[in-house]
């Protein structure tokens, strides 16, 4: 195989691909679909700006924090609910403020807070710790009235109760890898047989093997543009990165490779798309149930046990551990499954196309 002559092929199809209404159609639907569904629904949880209170002296921190910053404060009864609270429900943070916090501060003394941090909203968290000790100081001053010991609580992997944003979240990731991953290289190898120019493509100093990877390498870029846009439109650059980014390749070298193989069963374009839809829902179905199946309300599973023979599940699966904070260890038997399976369409890809040349 000649990576010179893939990588060619693959540039030249990236920029084609721009100047295909069939392509970037397929390219823009899931993330235009996720944003869309995104805002109408971001006013249903507004858990983030929420915050899990144990105030007992009714002091005047919370008071400040809800006035003048905007958080809803949901009141609990005792100091060691907050943290059990602001992870049941999905809030931005929690405060246990002592009984005597405005006489202790009063006295030039400095009681503690505890502080808790929703490990979900990173970035929100950072930005409460300055608020609170912004808000405490002008109770006392320049100096620092408290001392604040703050608690990064990271969520349970499984999930008690549905997130509708993480759910939306995981079905268009899903929608974006499925159907960009496997229709755009699909589309860019049968559209070289409708316009018969892959014959006299593999006439030149190409192999089949160049002609696949160059497809791949195309629809590659695309998926993981789209797969990208999708986690950054919808809040889900959250969890563990990592794992998460490894996931996310992963599953688009799985559907690339799908893809491929599809288009190379298929002699034109009307063709694919009438049985292009057999492939892609059995392929969307994990990532449309795998993140209700850990609800209780759901009794999912018997399709769980169902979806385990299809691949798409270990993407999904991994997915969830990773946007959960799970780390490689955790995915890496997902992982090792969707490699497995993408290896496995390649050769039959490379067949295919050498047996219909």
């Amino acid at each position: 195989m000649s990576l010179r002559s893939a990588l060619a092929i693959a540039k030249k199809d990236v920029i084609d691909a721009v100047r295909s209404l069939r392509i970037l159609s397929v390219v823009l639907l899931p993330i235009a679909m996720s944003i869309v569904f995104g805002a109408l629904f971001s006013g249903i949880q507004s858990d983030a700006a929420e915050l899990v209170v144990h105030d007992p002296g009714h002091s005047c921190l919370a008071s400040l924090l809800s006035d003048s910053s905007g958080f809803r404060i949901y009141p609990v009864d005792a100091a060691d609910q907050v943290s059990a609270e602001v992870l049941r429900r999905n809030a931005l943070g929690g405060l246990a403020i002592p009984a005597d916090l405005d006489s202790e501060i009063a006295l030039g003394q400095q009681p503690t807070v505890h502080a808790y941090a929703n490990a979900r909203f990173p970035q929100a968290g950072q930005r409460l710790q300055e608020l609170i000790e912004e808000h405490a100081r002008t109770l006392a001053g320049q100096q620092p009235p408290a001392r604040f010991q703050y608690t990064v609580l990271e969520p349970k992997i499984t999930r008690a109760e549905l997130d509708l944003k993480y759910y939306i979240l995981s079905l268009f990731l899903g929608m974006s890898l499925s159907l960009t991953g496997v229709m755009v290289p699909a589309m860019l190898l049968a559209e070289e047989k409708e316009k018969r120019t892959i014959r006299p493509l593999l006439t030149a100093p190409v192999s089949e093997a160049d002609l696949v990877t160059g497809k791949g390498l195309a629809g590659l870029t695309y998926v993981l543009i789209g797969a990208g846009v999708v986690l950054v439109a919808n809040g889900g650059l959250h969890g563990n990165l990592f794992a998460l980014g490894v996931t996310v390749v992963a599953s688009a070298l799985f559907v690339v490779q799908v893809g491929l193989l599809l288009g190379s069963l298929f002699s034109d374009v009307s063709s694919l798309n009438t049985w292009s839809s057999v492939v892609i829902l059995p392929l969307l179905l994990p990532a449309m149930l795998i993140p209700l199946a850990s609800n209780d309300a759901f009794n999912l599973s018997w399709i769980v046990a169902i979806l385990r023979f299809v691949p798409t599940y270990y993407s999904a699966h991994a997915l969830d551990l990773a946007l959960s904070g799970g780390n490689v260890l955790r995915i890496a038997p997902d992982l090792l499954v969707l490699l497995a399976c993408a290896l496995a369409a390649s050769i039959l890809t490379v067949r295919a196309v050498r047996t219909r040349r």
